[in-house]
């Protein structure tokens, strides 16, 4: 486990930003990625980092625990959310966190995909962790997904 404030000091630009999917036909997604490597030799390792809490996934979980069209959301949203949704349907006997922690595999998965479609050749790790929200801000922890 890594309290966010210490990495925050060994890495001065680190920042998490919450998105739920890493969608290999998001072309703006790819074209970061595709350009980060190509552009900064110095990548050696990329996180996907997922949350508790999540919007997407408590939405997900909640459309297939809970009755029919108890939530209404516009048709883009479910869009984005679509592989997700089919995760919490395939994986509906895991709890809200094992769910969090399954879609992270899945996008450090996509990552993967995406860097060997993109023929990465240098040695790139990636690795999944979720951030468990402290009570105030910045209380947070890192943990490490396998």
């Amino acid at each position: 486990m890594k309290r966010l404030s210490s990495l925050k000091k060994k890495f001065p630009c680190f920042k998490i930003i919450p998105h739920s999917q890493f969608h290999a036909t998001d072309t703006n997604a790819a074209a970061c990625l595709a350009y980060v490597i190509a552009a900064l030799d110095s990548i050696k390792e990329i996180w996907v980092v997922g949350h508790t809490d999540c919007g997407g996934v408590k939405t997900c979980y909640n459309a297939v625990h809970s009755p029919p069209h108890e939530q209404q959301l516009d048709s883009s949203i479910w869009k984005w959310l679509g592989s997700l949704l089919g995760l919490a349907l395939i994986k509906r006997h895991l709890t809200l966190r094992q769910l969090t922690d399954e879609n992270v595999r899945v996008q450090v998965a996509n990552v993967r995909a995406t860097l060997a479609a993109l023929k990465v050749t240098r040695p790139i790790k990636v690795k999944g962790y979720v951030y468990v929200l402290g009570k105030k801000p910045g209380e947070g922890i890192l943990e490490e997904i396998k």
